[in-house]
């Protein structure tokens, strides 16, 4: 085997560290070769000294994997009384704010329920001006159509309003969760 044909191999085996790390380590290896060959040492000698370039690879691969085990960060205690500010934070602003926020999420949904009854009401003031019109009370027949058409649409547009408002509203609010919890993991 030769000198580049060993640092290929050690090159596409060596996992688990970035590209400039590999690099180096393979500029390493061949300087370490290099130095001996001109020391007087054979090439082949030399290759079979430094070892199989797989093994040297997975043993490169296992010891990167280690370092960043013992990289990872630990959790840091807070000291007690900023654990107490923090839980005092909480309970009276945080709570209150939230129960807040699910109040205004739950009267949207109200709004919406009630864009249901005014659609329904038009709906129902359509039919009864079509009756009206048929049994002969003429008089108030347009005016009568004229509201109901109105009602079916202004009860579709809250409808669609508070329906889009609170489904944005309860997005925003998980999404502020899922990152307020992933970030206290991170920690």
């Amino acid at each position: 085997m030769t000198t580049k044909k060993w640092l290929n191999l050690l090159k596409k085996n060596i996992k688990n560290t970035t590209y400039g790390e590999k690099q180096s380590l393979v500029w390493y290896y061949e300087e370490l070769i290099n130095d001996k060959i001109e020391n007087g040492e054979n090439e082949e000698a030399v290759l079979k000294n430094l070892g199989n370039p797989f093994e040297v690879a997975k043993q490169i691969s296992d010891d990167a994997v280690e370092k960043q085990k013992n990289e990872i960060p630990t959790k840091k205690e807070l000291p007690l009384w900023t654990n107490i500010i923090l839980w005092f934070f909480i309970i009276t602003v945080g709570f209150p704010l939230f129960i807040s926020w699910i109040a205004i999420i739950f009267s949207f949904g109200a709004i919406a329920v009630s864009g249901f009854a005014i659609t329904l009401a038009g709906i129902i003031s359509i039919i009864a001006s079509i009756f009206m019109a048929i049994f002969g009370v003429v008089q108030a027949k347009f005016a009568l159509i004229g509201c109901a058409i109105m009602l079916t649409g202004v009860g579709l547009i809250v409808i669609s309003l508070f329906y889009y408002a609170s489904k944005g509203m309860i997005f925003l609010t998980g999404s502020f969760f899922k990152k307020f919890f992933k970030g206290e993991k991170e920690l």
